[in-house]
Order: structure tokens, then C-alpha cells, then sequence
């Protein structure tokens, strides 16, 4: 017998913003958004399954506060100005529970105080603000097992993720992504996984991921230029990885917590990032993995960062001008205990770090570089921690680093360009 429940209260304003509106305004953006969030958003999903089940079984929980999404038309360049306001929780728990499933069981849970995504447009202003609030998403598995079992967890206060592809920008429009966005943060983020595996499973993932704000944007065959201000300081900032398997071959368990969090990709035109990263929330990255047998590899890790950006090109030059100033105490921990490992390798890495930038530029058959001037302070103590105990096995690696302010700027040749 399968039983389902299903409990859900979401409060989702003006969920979609279109980007096909009419033609371009010379004095005014193509699409105005304004959405205020004042209530708590919860869901809640409940997957009980009994006996044996040949087919998959998930359990999904979504809340967010304010969501914009849009997606451009390919014979215009729309402008755009959002401002969402989040006041209220946002709460996810997806739970899945029974017996043998063979084949894909799964359960994710999804947190956001502010989403914006979308295609082909230009963020003239995006702003986004969270207040004193709580944001947490948790997945929870009992007893149940599978031949892959597949668990997340993902919280973040605010996320903006724009893609732009300079080939579809219209004849004689300059093929170059522009945005200017403001996100801040005053809310505690958790993202958390409790998972109890009842028997063996053949491939298991683990992941959970709370950031105070993210900005992502993906180009191509343009120029990008990406004015970002990023502001975190709610209390803490958590992701919680915990895993209990008698047995099992492939086992991943992950666990990231970020305060700020900047991955702005692009190639084959120059790219530009400018603004600064603030955080004091304290950062707490954790995962603990009880596994008594296993004849695969067993990967484990825990990531912890203030403020993060990471800048990329394909063939032309990038610069960040750049600061970014973290006050909040950084901690990460792994905790592996483990007993037979057959012939499974374990690795286990812990890694806590205050500020840290990545430019990389893969400069093809032209000369092209990463630059720019970046500024890094931090203050807050870092620590990492992380401990293993396996019987048997092959291979066992296990590392810890802490680190104030890492910053690397790298290039490579990798050949011509079609």
C-alpha cells in the first residue's frame, strides 16, 4: 500500500514576469517589477511507500517568497527593473519514508526568500532584500533503501541566475549583457539533510547548499559587464549533511555554506565584474557519515566561505575591480566513521576560507588575461576540522585547510576557435 500527503501553503507573488512585451521605451524599461512578500511561505510533502517498488519514488518541496522568471524574444533587447521584498519565513521539508525501492528514490527540498531568473534581457536594476527571517529547507529519508538514492537540500535568501547568447541579439544591437543588482540579506539560512538508509544501495548522493545570496550569469559571444553589491549579515548561515548506511557501493555526501556567493561565466567577448561582498553571518559547513560497509568510493566534504566570486572568459580579457570584506566566523567539519571498506577508496576534505576570487581566462589562440584590482579582508576566525575512522579499504585521503583570503588568476592556451 502507498500512502501520499501532501500539506502546502505557499505564497508565491506575482509569480511570472514575461519579457515579450511591446517594443523597446527609449525612457523607461521594457518590464517593472515590484513584488513585496509580507506572510510565511511553507510547503511540506510527505512520501510514504510500503512493500516493493519496481518504478522511482520522490519527494519534492519548493517555497518561495517572490519569484520572477522571463525569457526574451529573439528579435529584441528588453530592459528590466525588479525589486522584490521578502518579510516573512520561507519553509521546505520533503520526507520520504519505507521500504525497498528498485530503482531512483529521491528527496529535495527547495528554499528561496527572492528568485529571479531568466534569458536575453538587460538588468538595468535588480535589487532584492530579505529581512530578519528564517529560510530552511530540510530532506529527510527513513529506513528506506534503494538502487540510487538521491537527497538535497538548497536554501538560499536571494538568487539571481540571467543567461544571454549574443548571437540572438538583433542586427545592428551591440551584443553586450549589463547588470546592476543589489541583494541583501538580514535572514538565518539552513539548508539540512537527515537521511537513515535501512539496507544497501548502490549509488548514494547527498548534498545540501544555504547561501546568504547568490548571483550567477552565463554569456556567450558578447561582452558582459555585472555591477554586483552583495550583503549577508543574519546570524548564521548553515548546511547540514548527516548520513546513517549499514551498506552500500558509491557514496557522495556534500555540504556547502556560503555567505555571498558570485559565478559570472562568459566567452568569445570581454567581461567586466565591479561592486563588493559583504558578510558577517557566521558560516557553518557540516557532514557526518556513519557507514558500516562499502566496496566503492566514498567521497566526503564540507565547504564554508564568507564571500566567494568566481570570474571566467573564452578568449578575451577579464577584470574584477572588486572588494570583499567577511567579519563572520567561518567553520567546517567532516566526520567519517566507517567500517569494512573492501576495496573502496575514501576521500575526505574540509575546507573553511574567509574571502576567496577565482579569474580564470582560457585565452584560445589570442593573448587574453585576467586583472583587474581586488580588494580582501577578512576578520572573522576561520577553523577547519575533520576527522576519518575506516577499517580495511584501499585508499583513504583525508584533508583540512583554512584560509583567510585566497585569490587566483590563472590563464591557459588551449588552442584555436572555430
Amino acid at each position: 500500500m502507498k500512502r501520499t500527503t501532501l500539506t502546502t501553503s505557499v505564497a508565491i507573488s506575482a509569480l511570472l514576469v514575461s519579457l515579450s512585451g511591446s517594443a523597446f521605451a527609449q525612457n523607461a524599461p521594457d518590464v517593472l517589477n515590484s513584488q513585496i512578500q509580507l506572510g510565511d511561505a511553507f510547503s511540506n510533502m510527505n512520501v510514504v511507500v510500503e512493500g516493493d517498488h519496481s518504478g522511482d519514488v520522490s519527494s519534492i518541496a519548493l517555497s518561495t517568497g517572490n519569484a520572477a522568471s522571463g525569457f526574451g524574444s529573439n528579435d529584441a533587447v528588453r530592459h528590466v527593473e525588479s525589486n522584490q521584498t521578502m518579510s516573512g519565513n520561507s519553509t521546505a521539508n520533503a520526507t520520504l519514508e519505507g521500504d525497498r525501492v528498485f530503482g531512483t528514490a529521491s528527496a529535495d527540498a527547495t528554499a528561496y526568500g527572492n528568485s529571479t531568473t531568466g534569458s536575453q534581457f538587460q538588468a538595468d536594476s535588480m535589487n532584492q532584500t530579505v529581512g530578519t527571517n528564517r529560510i530552511s529547507s530540510t530532506a529527510t529519508v527513513n529506513h528506506i533503501s534503494a538502487t540510487t538514492l538521491n537527497a538535497s537540500a538548497t536554501s538560499a535568501a536571494n538568487i539571481q541566475d540571467m543567461t544571454y547568447d549574443g548571437r540572438l541579439v538583433p542586427d545592428g544591437e551591440s551584443p553586450t549583457l549589463r547588470a546592476n543588482a543589489n541583494q541583501t540579506s538580514q535572514a538565518d539560512v539552513d539548508a539540512n539533510i537527515d537521511a537513515t538508509v535501512c539496507c544497501s544501495v548502490d549509488d548514494t548522493n547527498a548534498n545540501t547548499l544555504a547561501v546568504g545570496n547568490s548571483f550567477q550569469s552565463s554569456s556567450e559571444y558578447s561582452n558582459a559587464y555585472a555591477n554586483v553589491q552583495q550583503t549577508s549579515y543574519g546570524n548564521a548561515i548553515t548546511a547540514n549533511t548527516r548520513l546513517t548506511q549499514p551498506e552500500g557501493n558509491n557514496i557522495s555526501a556534500n555540504s556547502q555554506a556560503m555567505g555571498n556567493n558570485i559565478v559570472m561565466d562568459n566567452s568569445w567577448g570581454y567581461s567586466q565584474l565591479d561592486g563588493s561582498q559583504t558578510n558577517t553571518s557566521a558560516i557553518n559547513a557540516t557532514t557526518e557519515i556513519v557507514l558500516n560497509d562499502w566496496d566503492g568510493d566514498a567521497s566526503i566534504s564540507a565547504y564554508g566561505v564568507g564571500n566567494s566570486a568566481m570570474q571566467t572568459n573564452i578568449g578575451s580579457d577579464q577584470n574584477a575591480y572588486y572588494a570583499q570584506n567577511n567579519s563572520g566566523e567561518v567553520v567546517s567539519l567532516t566526520d567519517f566513521e566507517g567500517g569494512n571498506g573492501g576495496a573502496g577508496n575514501l576521500s575526505t576534505s574540509s575546507t573553511a576560507i574567509g574571502n576567496t576570487y577565482t579569474g580564470y581566462v582560457c585565452a584560445t589562440c589570442q593573448s587574453a588575461v585576467p586583472g583587474g584590482a581586488l580588494t580582501q579582508t577578512n576578520s572573522g576566525n576561520v577553523t577547519s576540522t575533520g576527522q576519518a575512522w575506516a577499517r580495511g579499504g584501499g585508499n583513504v585521503y583525508g584533508s583540512a585547510a583554512a584560509i583567510g583570503n585566497s585569490a587566483n588568476y590563472s590563464t591557459n592556451n588551449a588552442g584555436g576557435h572555430d
